[in-house]
């Protein structure tokens, strides 16, 4: 092994790490949810994630409080038992980027799915969404009072629609969401519980909904055209702007991969920074007055190139107090590295070394935080 392939495998300094490992059934193996109140309490999803038909049906999505200060998990919501739900039907299995919270505190999701149902070989929910049976009937909306640990299931606000991506207004008191398989928006106000279906606003599968500086939310298509609900007229409006395709990888820039995945508001609020998935290495800028997208560039190490091929996603991303840009990057077919990048100053990113304990390292992040000095990701 070269000196650079030893550097590439040199996990983060333990003196500064704090691991907590979730150690109930092992099939439930990803965390696609993570969000910290506006008090400081730290809340993450755990999901049964079916990967390549490998996996367990029937094993529904769980919602965890996470403790800082003595690494306790504590669990709050489990779907198996605080939602109606039928023993043959598509799985609802995951909590996947959509935790908001409230203006009273409570936390508003929805539940999302890709695990089979129990009686089917593997998730097939293209051929069966709709069967009456084992079908997926869909996505409960919940909310999570917890202050007194109460689970309210708000029902299905779509019928046969897996919710994937969600976020709450408070402009409006609205909860915008898009549909995982037919790409569809959606506007579900919670003071008269009506919703609005926007038809489809993206070709599928669009989960990323991004509260801006200026209050509305932003998403994109999954080719890659941004757009935002406006949440002052209460509609979808194109942008007319499109990511640009890394031109490494110019295959992958088609109807699937080009998606809007992590971003976080610039620290000046003048726009926000934000990458996109898969195999896109680069990190870019909206910049809501001009109404354009400016690549910023590679988030990957320039010394990388001599151990990877170069491509690699990042897992989420904050700014810490003295606005520097912190992301977790994954590599392909290897681990999450934790890196570092003075972007508002021009400089280059800093990998710190591979994230985790030498007994568990990290595949990815779903989401990654800055609060008080400290660096939080599930």
């Amino acid at each position: 092994m070269t000196d650079t392939e030893k550097r590439f495998f040199t996990m983060i300094p333990q003196s500064a790490v704090k691991q907590t490992m979730f150690r109930g059934d092992a099939y439930y193996n990803a965390s696609w949810d993570y969000a910290i109140s506006p008090e400081g309490r730290h809340y993450f999803s755990v999901c049964a994630e079916w990967l390549d038909g490998g996996g367990k049906p029937g094993l529904d999505a769980l919602l965890y409080e996470y403790c800082p200060k003595n690494g306790a998990l504590k669990r709050l919501v489990n779907v198996n038992t605080d939602i109606f739900t039928y023993p043959r039907t598509i799985r609802p299995t995951k909590i996947h980027t959509c935790i908001s919270f409230m203006e009273d505190g409570k936390l508003i999701m929805n539940i999302h799915t890709t695990s089979p149902s129990p009686v089917h070989p593997r998730w097939m929910p293209e051929a069966y969404y709709a069967h009456p049976h084992e079908g997926f009937p869909g996505s409960n909306m919940i909310i999570y009072d917890p202050k007194t640990g109460h689970v309210e299931d708000m029902g299905i606000p779509v019928r046969y629609e897996s919710i994937y991506g969600a976020k709450y207004d408070p402009v409006g008191r609205a909860y915008y969401c898009s549909g995982y398989f037919r790409g569809h928006g959606y506007r579900i106000d919670l003071d008269t519980h009506a919703v609005t279906d926007y038809g489809q606003i993206t070709e599928f599968g669009s989960y990323l909904h991004h509260t801006g500086p200026d209050a509305n939310i932003y998403i994109s298509t999954r080719s890659g055209s941004l757009l935002r609900y406006n949440v002052y007229r209460k509609e979808p409006e194109y942008l007319g702007v499109s990511i640009p395709v890394d031109q490494d990888y110019p295959e992958f820039a088609n109807r699937k991969r080009n998606v809007m995945a992590y971003a976080v508001n610039a620290p000046d609020g003048k726009g926000f920074f934000f990458c996109a998935h898969t195999k896109n290495r680069n990190l870019y800028y909206y910049d809501l007055a001009a109404n354009q997208i400016r690549t910023v560039g590679s988030t990957v190490p320039a010394w990388w190139l001599a151990v990877t091929k170069g491509s690699a996603s990042v897992f989420g991303m904050d700014f810490d107090e003295e606005g520097v840009l912190w992301y977790g990057l994954t590599p392909d077919g290897t681990c999450a590295h934790l890196i570092r990048w003075d972007v508002l100053n021009g400089g280059e990113p800093v990998d710190h070394g591979l994230m985790g304990v030498p007994e568990h390292n990290c595949t990815c992040f779903c989401e990654a935080y800055i609060r008080d000095g400290i660096f939080y990701a599930a």
